[in-house]
């Protein structure tokens, strides 16, 4: 086996710049893996974005993401572009209700105290990106086998004393 190595963060000039390079060479990669993806959604990139709704295509964006279940059975991947809002993190809920008004359908996702995701589908189609939001809109949104028990507190899914008292 061949031993680990460890890492050295880069400190003089050329090792940052190849450090760069390299994230860019791995940015290129992702948008590449995700070009069918890219391509399917352009048109609603450009009504997204000529209505105002940001999102980013910086290295954290615009790359696909296996989006099925862990405890599925059937478990073959589903692939999503997982598209960021980046610094217009105003804009979660705004860019998810902008797919959902141009005809994407949701899929699946899931909510926690903190925050959430959510998938969404073209119709028709096996395209589908991944966005993160607010638990709040998200709940809203997510089909009810998707949604967490409302009897929950939005404090790290503890019942709350009342409920706890009555169940």
């Amino acid at each position: 086996m061949k031993p680990l190595t460890k890492f050295k963060r880069p400190t003089t000039y050329k090792e940052i710049v190849q450090h760069a390079c390299d994230q860019h060479a791995r940015h290129l990669a992702d948008l590449k893996r995700a070009e069918r993806h890219i391509r399917a959604i352009e048109r609603d990139l450009s009504l997204l974005d000529e209505s105002g709704i940001g999102f980013d295509v910086g290295g954290y964006s615009m790359r696909l993401q296996d989006v099925s279940r862990p405890d599925s059975v059937n478990r073959r991947a589903k692939w999503a572009l997982h598209i960021s809002v980046g610094i217009w993190s105003i804009n979660e809920d705004r860019l998810i209700a902008g797919f959902i008004a141009l005809g994407w359908i949701v899929e699946s996702g899931e909510a926690t105290a903190h925050g959430g995701s959510v998938v969404l589908r073209q119709a028709k189609t096996q395209i589908r990106v991944h966005i993160y939001g607010r638990p709040e809109y998200l709940r809203s949104i997510l089909p009810k086998e998707d949604a967490p028990d409302a009897t929950f507190a939005d404090v790290g899914g503890i019942p709350s004393t009342q409920e706890a008292s009555h169940g």
